[in-house]
């Protein structure tokens, strides 16, 4: 009876195995054998006849893996996404696994259960280059030189289960991340985690979906857009090594946003969250928590309107460790003003005017100089105006508004209007607990209108005005309005 060779492709039901076009697949973490032109021919046939391809292993490659533009209903994949896959030995920035060109569309690719390692000089990890109904799932990235998942132009695609690590690591980069997407189709991502990268998550004109997502101790950046929406994002965790403004950091400030809808989400370190130019925004369930101030920052609201609510200003561990303050900055339209409410779960609105009138000394290094009362200037919201003159350098030159004693455990929001061709400071605190430092520039017309919204966890004993430069400076409508209970 004569006897038929039997390859592993015929038992893994069709599939192209690598090793059956010579890959050794011996990777073991110092050592293997280059098996990129082995790898490539199988990729090759798999394509030219309509077969997965299977990696039983580790294999080594020292150039990039290419599957071209037009390729239909290819898969590949491994057995886990920790044990077999893909290590990138190139150390001219090659990217290891390449799909698409941009020009001829990739349609139904799956990539699954594969880990894909760089040695810190290569490339990308996966990247995709213009593709629909693209569906990657188990995929480990790390150590790669530049983004761990590049999707550009990907459309109605699923990425889900996801991994990426140490991904453009000490590049100082605020726009190469462990996920990075970009193009005109939206992209969903579930279960993604992004750690120790130079940015966890950035997405360039487009859109996402996120949830289950965990991004942490990225370096430069947590969730970064630019110039897209974020539709909807539930479950999501950010948070950065670096101080500034990048656990959250929602617009370019260039390209108006359409909407960004965020709930049950979290930041860690709590620096900031900045949203620039969204039209529309929806924060909900939001946890501030960690070793920073925790602010949200709303940049040019010509663009925006949006609601705020169930706010838990929490510290690392204990509630009310830290402060957390949500600065709302509107420069000229104060209709267009954020909606807060039911924060904390609590019901209620900001609606207790605290501010009786001012104290009628300027303060300083110079003496007692007059603090003189004005007439409303810019939206005239209210009648507590005051006007100001500074002509030699300031040091510790203040105004501050007298309010009766505040209540512990309660959020409050601040709300002026303010004219200067000087720079001033608003600060607050309670028992040496900055609330917010929140520095007001120099102003090209009058009535620039502001709202800072903080949580305070003690009586507040200081809220001043601090000039930092000679000038004029008029406020008006100065009013602090007490809100919801915090801690009770």
């Amino acid at each position: 009876m004569a006897l038929t060779k039997v390859s592993f492709s015929m038992i893994q039901d069709g599939s192209v195995n690598v090793r059956d076009f010579g890959a050794a697949c011996n990777w073991n973490g110092s050592t293997g054998t280059d098996d990129t032109v082995a790898i490539q021919a199988a990729i090759d046939y798999g394509i030219a006849n309509n077969k997965a391809v299977f990696f039983p292993a580790m294999c080594k490659i020292t150039d990039s893996l290419i599957v071209p533009g037009d390729t239909r209903g290819l898969q590949i994949y491994g057995v886990d996404k920790r044990n077999t896959g893909i290590y990138n030995a190139n150390t001219s920035g090659a990217d290891a696994l390449i799909i698409g060109d941009n020009v001829d569309l990739c349609y139904d690719i799956t990539v699954h259960n594969l880990r894909i390692e760089g040695n810190g000089s290569c490339g990308k990890g996966l990247a995709i280059f213009g593709a629909n109904y693209c569906f990657i799932e188990n995929v480990f990235v790390e150590f790669v030189g530049e983004h761990g998942f590049w999707l550009q132009n990907v459309g109605q695609s699923t990425i889900i289960n996801t991994h990426a690590r140490r991904c453009a690591y000490n590049s100082g980069s605020t726009s190469i991340a462990g996920l990075s997407v970009q193009g005109l189709f939206g992209y969903s991502i579930f279960n993604h985690t992004s750690e120790e990268c130079a940015v966890g998550i950035w997405a360039n004109n487009t859109s996402l979906v996120l949830d289950g997502v965990v991004v942490n101790d990225n370096q430069n950046g947590g969730i970064r857009l630019v110039g897209s929406s974020l539709l909807n994002a539930v479950n999501t965790y950010s948070e950065t090594t670096a101080g500034g403004d990048n656990d959250w950091y929602i617009g370019d400030g260039t390209n108006a946003i359409s909407y960004a809808f965020i709930r049950n989400c979290a930041t860690g370190n709590a620096t900031y969250m900045r949203f620039n130019k969204v039209k529309y925004y929806e924060i909900d369930q939001m946890d501030l928590r960690g070793s920073g101030t925790g602010e949200i920052y709303i940049v040019d609201p010509n663009y925006s309107r949006g609601t705020i609510k169930g706010i838990y200003a929490g510290g690392a561990d204990t509630l009310g460790s830290d402060s957390a303050t949500i600065i709302q900055h509107c420069p000229s339209n104060p209709i267009k003003l954020t909606t807060f409410n039911n924060l904390l779960g609590d019901n209620g609105s900001f609606e207790q005017d605290l501010t009786t009138n001012w104290t009628k000394d300027w303060i300083g290094a110079i003496g007692t100089v007059a603090v003189t009362d004005v007439a409303g200037l810019g939206y005239d919201v209210g009648t507590h105006a005051c006007q100001f003159i500074v002509s030699n350098s300031p040091s510790t030159y203040y105004v501050r508004p007298t309010y009766p004693t505040t209540k512990a455990g309660r959020f409050y929001a601040l709300e002026f209007d303010y004219f200067s061709n000087g720079t001033l400071l608003a600060t607050c605190t309670t028992g040496g607990v900055r609330h917010f430092n929140f520095v007001l520039p120099t102003t090209s017309s009058e009535g620039m209108h502001y709202r800072i919204v903080f949580f305070a966890q003690g009586t507040i004993n200081t809220l001043e005005f601090q000039a930092q430069a000679t000038g004029t400076y008029k406020l008006d409508g100065v009013i602090l309005y007490e809100g919801l209970y915090g801690l009770n």
